[in-house]
């Protein structure tokens, strides 16, 4: 999908974004790492074993989170909660999986909150995702006006799972093999939430969503501090000459330079934007993922130097943006493990982040 970025001074660019998904790609990408993200205790508990009292809560925190998935969209939460907590409960009485996605969501928002049980609350949510991921590629075969707000829906919810889980009480370390594998699921999601919401644009613009739903090509970015251009003429020049690339090569394929200077030039873009204090937050979280090649990714996934030192520059940047309750440290415990992936040897190339993040707070990397 090609992009086109209006400056403030008139002038214009085209930027092309990579990744397209169909409705079978959200059931089939909806993947849970267990590995990584396992609640300390006991967790292998049934749904029927959690407490009647533990539901209920859950049921409780339902309407908020369908109300809060659409927060990514739209910056009017009053309207949200209007319109956006009728449809999607009237959809979730029709479509099964995305009532399983939402309570998957309630419980873990609930685990978020420190409740005496948490395992209870964890195993709700770990079990009622995989009920909906496993029930929507079954259901939906294809997009259309009549599945496009529960597609919809789903997406987001899933999304916000993929990230929150990752943020909840007694989580796994991101740490040793894991940090790529997880920057490279949640990057991912992203992607692939821009490329839908831009394949269902159409559909959503005949439903009751119709006056929320804002779909943005043409977006304004202002000229980047002079520690931004800094920070991007570092990581441009490091490209340009490290030798070091993936784990079992002599030198970098010039290929792969180009591939990290592409997402180089698409971290200048979405720190522009930044810049431009746009109040689409969705916008924001997916703009970075969605401009990035495949190729980066697959870099990314073989945990190459250089595209983790750049996803690390992108962590800083998306550690400012105002948090949700599922996006809570995530940036900063991405940061952390990546840093200790790459070494102390890789110190030097991490500076600005390392200052953006944890410098700014009085904290100790």
């Amino acid at each position: 999908m090609d992009v086109r970025i209006v400056r403030g001074d008139g002038s214009s660019a085209t930027f092309k974004h990579h990744n397209a998904i169909t409705a079978k790609d959200v059931g089939k990408n909806a993947v849970f790492n267990s590995k990584t993200t396992m609640m300390k205790g006991p967790v292998n508990l049934q749904i029927k074993e959690v407490s009647k009292m533990a539901m209920a809560s859950t049921r409780e925190t339902i309407d908020n989170e369908r109300s809060n998935s659409l927060a990514l969209l739209q910056e009017d939460p009053r309207r949200v909660k209007l319109i956006w907590k009728g449809e999607v409960s009237l959809k979730a009485e029709h479509d099964p999986w995305i009532d399983h996605a939402t309570m998957a969501i309630a419980a873990l928002h609930i685990c978020h909150l420190e409740p005496p049980n948490p395992e209870s609350y964890y195993t709700a949510a770990y079990k009622n995702y995989r009920n909906a991921v496993v029930a929507f590629p079954k259901a939906v075969k294809d997009m259309n006006p009549q599945n496009s707000v529960a597609i919809l829906s789903f997406s987001l919810l899933i999304l916000m799972f993929q990230l929150g889980i990752s943020v909840v009480p007694g989580a796994g370390p991101m740490s040793d093999a894991f940090p790529a594998v997880d920057a490279y699921n949640a990057i991912s999601a992203l992607r692939g939430t821009w490329s839908l919401i831009d394949q269902l644009t159409p559909h959503l613009a005949n439903s009751h969503l119709s006056a929320l739903f804002i779909h943005r090509k043409h977006l304004r970015f202002e000229v980047l501090d002079e520690s931004h251009e800094k920070m991007i003429e570092f990581l441009t020049r490091l490209n340009d000459t490290v030798e070091y690339g993936q784990p079992d090569t002599i030198s970098r394929r010039n290929s792969d330079r180009q591939t990290c200077a592409q997402a180089i030039t698409v971290l200048r873009f979405w720190f522009s934007i930044m810049a431009a204090k746009l109040p689409t937050t969705w916008l924001l979280l997916v703009w970075w993922p969605a401009g990035v090649s495949p190729e980066f990714l697959l870099l990314l996934k073989n945990k190459d130097p250089m595209a983790l030192i750049i996803v690390c520059h992108w962590c800083a940047g998306m550690h400012r943006i105002p948090t949700k309750w599922y996006l809570d440290g995530w940036a900063r415990r991405m940061l952390k493990a990546m840093m200790e992936l790459l070494g102390p040897e890789w110190n030097f190339a991490l500076q600005w982040p390392m200052d953006e993040v944890f410098k700014s707070e009085g904290e100790e990397p």
